[in-house]
C-alpha cells in the first residue's frame, strides 16, 4: 500500500511526540498539499485511600492493531449503525474550516453532487479508503469537501472532516464531467 501511495505521490509520515501523542501527515507532491493531524489517548489512574487521593498518574496510552481495526469498523462498518463515515459532500464556500462546524457550509445538493454514499474498502490494520464518483449534471464548482456521518436529509449536520482546497484549486465543472473523491484514513 505505501508503495502504490509513493508512486502517487502521496506521502505518509506517523510520528510519536515526547507528550505521548501521534502526529500523522500527509503529503501529496503533486498538488503541495498537506494534511497534518494530532491524536492522543491517555489515562489517568488514581489511588484512593479513606476517600482521599493519595496518587494520582497520567499517561500516554498504545492503541493496539486490534484497537486501530476497531475504531476503522465503528467509523465505516458498523451494521448496528445507520451512520457510518461514508458520505461525501462538497461546497463552493471558501471559509477557512472550523473544527465547530456540523456541516459544510452552503453544502451543494443539485447538479449531481449532492451528498452521496462512498465505497468503503479496508487497506490495512486501522487504514480505511472511502472512493465516490459523482457525475455532474449541470454547471457547477466547488473547493470545499467533507466526509459525514449519513446522508443529508437524516444527518444533515454530521460533519466529521472536511477539507478547503482555496479558490486556487476551485473545480468548475460543465454537466458530464465526472469528479472523484477518496477519503484515506489511517490510525497509528
Amino acid at each position: 500500500m505505501q508503495q502504490a501511495l509513493d508512486e502517487a505521490g502521496v506521502f505518509t509520515n506517523w510520528a510519536l511526540n515526547p507528550d505521548g501523542t501521534y502526529t500523522l501527515t500527509i503529503l501529496d507532491s503533486n498538488s503541495d498539499f498537506q494534511w497534518q493531524f494530532n491524536l492522543r489517548l491517555d489515562m489517568t489512574v488514581q489511588q484512593y485511600r479513606n476517600g482521599e487521593l493519595i496518587s494520582q498518574s497520567l499517561h500516554a496510552m498504545t492503541v493496539t492493531n486490534f484497537g486501530k481495526d476497531w475504531v476503522e469498523q465503528q467509523l465505516f462498518t458498523d451494521t448496528n449503525s445507520t451512520d457510518n463515515a461514508l458520505y461525501i459532500s462538497a461546497s463552493n464556500d471558501e471559509t477557512a474550516v472550523d473544527a465547530a462546524w456540523l456541516a459544510l457550509p452552503s453544502e451543494i445538493t443539485s447538479n449531481g453532487l449532492a451528498r452521496a454514499t462512498g465505497a468503503y474498502t479496508s487497506v490495512g490494520i486501522g487504514q480505511a479508503h472511502v472512493n465516490y464518483t459523482f457525475s455532474i449534471t449541470g454547471t457547477q464548482s466547488c473547493c470545499l469537501y467533507g466526509i459525514n456521518a449519513g446522508p443529508y436529509a437524516t444527518y444533515p449536520t454530521s460533519l466529521i472532516a472536511a477539507e478547503q482546497q482555496g479558490s486556487g484549486a476551485r473545480k468548475n465543472f460543465l454537466n458530464g464531467d465526472t469528479l472523484v473523491i477518496s477519503v484515506q484514513w489511517s490510525h497509528s
